[in-house]
């Protein structure tokens, strides 16, 4: 018995899909907020701009002002756009966090290399709101149809 309702296998069976869902959606918000994700959508939202290049299951580590961040393995998608970059991600890691467009003019780009593993930091803004850490390969690709420079 627990709090006075009968604990067998039905019982639990009928409560782990119900428990999981709300403890992956918890997660994923939790997670969204902590990267900064949430202010980043509100400042910049998304807008219509084709699409030069779309790179699939990237990785990156985001994170709002502070030093937190929030390590995204293989589920961002970053789409090189004319105008600027737009970041998103699978829906099933972030049901609630829309894409955002980050003009060129607003994002900087700095040297965040730990060790010899070379990576780059975009920030977002001016005042910045948030920052993306990718992979030199990735920031190469960014560079090639895009005004930023690498350091």
């Amino acid at each position: 018995m627990l709090w006075g309702f009968p604990i067998d296998e039905t019982t639990i069976l009928a409560l782990f899909p119900v428990l999981f869902l709300g403890m992956w959606l918890l997660i994923v918000t939790l997670l969204g907020r902590m990267s900064g994700w949430n202010k980043l959508q509100n400042r910049f939202p998304d807008r219509p701009d084709e699409s030069l290049i779309i790179m699939r299951a990237q990785s990156g580590a985001m994170g709002g002002i502070s030093s937190a961040k929030v390590n995204f393995s293989g589920c961002l998608r970053l789409d090189v756009c004319r105008t600027g970059l737009r970041v998103s991600m699978w829906k099933i890691f972030g049901p609630f966090q829309d894409p955002f467009f980050v003009p060129w003019g607003q994002i900087d780009v700095s040297d965040a290399s730990i060790f010899k593993f070379k990576r780059h930091r975009l920030a977002f803004g001016t005042p910045e709101s948030g920052f993306l850490i990718i992979a030199d390969k990735t920031a190469k690709m960014i560079a090639t149809q895009s005004p930023i420079k690498l350091s």
